[in-house]
């Protein structure tokens, strides 16, 4: 009969049914779709523990990826809102000296507080490197903008190259960044960042609707941002970067992106993904919260065996480090 050959083919569509609203109802199954972390217990990681590892391997030798698991004791709201408001100034361990925020159509003001820099090592270090403009030395800046640079004050120089960069981001995203220009190679944002996504596309399969709504995905992005620069210590040296943030949230789950666009040392692109899921422990609200850091640096392409496998478990250190930081915000 035409059923018996219908049936098996009707059972495997309502099988694949079952199996995807499981996995859309369950955040274990759902992490262990698109996470390195076959299998998670939100339970052991109620007294702060902090689950991280290697992320996939990736293709490109600049490219570097970890993932972390944790549980923060707070409803989903409130979990969203502590990210959104983490000061890293506030921990000296995580050496970031300034924070500011910038306007949606970015001011000259936003950057005032590079006249308030701090007068330690890194800082002197920072300033050094811009005297000697237009040769670059380490920093990473385009060609023109290193020319821009020669015989201008340190603090001067930097509003204005951070003012233009959050501009044309605001305006045009990561296609509108001038080119890292460093040791006779060039690099675009955008490429640093499309790569980063394809290399990882369980990734980026899992974060595609907030990509689209993002610089991530090309263009500006329709999501409000939240843009900001830092000032922060790269092995001795002062460095300052550019991001914007971007939070949805869609019920009981929430995806935030933190895109670290520019960087005048350390890395090309520094981008951070969360998701997190509104669960219950022992009758109180948590929220369990899936990290993802991958960044592109142009010193990890120079490291080989050891030193590579050296590098990740730094970058895991740092990633668990901050999320410690975090926690201790919740504890306030």
């Amino acid at each position: 009969m035409p059923s018996r050959g219908f049936c098996p083919y009707f059972l495997a569509a309502l099988l694949l049914l079952a199996n995807a609203l499981r996995a859309a109802g369950d955040p274990i199954a759902e992490l262990a779709k698109f996470s390195v972390f076959g299998s998670v217990d939100p339970a052991r990681l109620a007294n702060g523990k902090i689950t991280s590892a290697r992320g996939p391997q990736l293709d490109f030798p600049r490219d570097l990826s970890v993932q972390a698991v944790y549980l923060v004791p707070a409803p989903l709201a409130k979990t969203v809102e502590l990210h959104k408001q983490f000061d890293a100034t506030r921990h000296p361990e995580l050496k970031v000296y300034l924070h500011g925020d910038i306007s949606p159509k970015p001011l000259p003001a936003d950057f005032a507080r590079l006249n308030s820099s701090p007068a330690n090592g890194a800082g002197r270090a920072l300033f050094a490197a811009t005297q000697k403009l237009p040769g670059k030395s380490d920093l990473q800046l385009s060609s023109a903008e290193a020319r821009s640079g020669a015989g201008v004050p340190a603090n001067a120089f930097w509003s204005r190259l951070l003012l233009q960069r959050a501009g044309a981001f605001a305006t045009g995203g990561l296609g509108a960044q001038p080119p890292y220009e460093v040791d006779g190679q060039s690099a675009r944002v955008s490429e640093e960042v499309g790569r980063l996504l394809k290399e990882q596309p369980k990734v980026r399969t899992q974060f595609q609707p907030l990509i689209g709504q993002t610089p991530l995905g090309g263009g500006a992005g329709s999501l409000p941002a939240s843009h900001y620069w830092e000032l922060f210590d790269v092995d001795g040296t002062g460095a300052l970067s550019l991001g914007a943030s971007y939070t949805a949230i869609n019920g009981d789950t929430a995806q935030m992106a933190d895109l670290q666009y520019y960087a005048s040392g350390g890395y090309f692109v520094f981008l951070t993904l969360y998701q997190m899921w509104d669960i219950t422990i022992d009758g109180h609200p948590a929220t369990l919260v899936w990290r993802g850091d991958s960044l592109s640096s142009l010193s990890l392409s120079e490291l080989h065996g050891m030193e590579r496998m050296g590098s990740g478990a730094a970058m895991m250190k740092e990633v668990q480090r901050t999320i410690g930081s975090l926690q201790k915000d919740l504890g306030r």
